[in-house]
């Protein structure tokens, strides 16, 4: 389903890596304690005016593994 769609492209995973560097970066992948991982699932996860973050699911879901 998803080279049906498309969602595999280079472009797309250029932009989720950069999303997923953005949010997590070393330094904060080092020091990140589960209180601070579970703001960022939940905020990521919730819409802002109507609209989620680009890529948002991503960085929650990503959020919740390394919970």
């Amino acid at each position: 389903m998803t080279q049906l769609l498309g969602l595999d492209i280079q472009f797309l995973r250029n932009r989720r890596e950069d999303v997923l560097k953005g949010v997590f970066d070393d330094d904060f992948l080092n020091t990140a304690t589960q209180h601070e991982l579970v703001t960022i699932r939940d905020h990521y996860r919730l819409a802002d005016n109507g609209a989620l973050p680009s890529f948002g699911h991503i960085v929650a879901r990503y959020a919740e593994q390394l919970l």
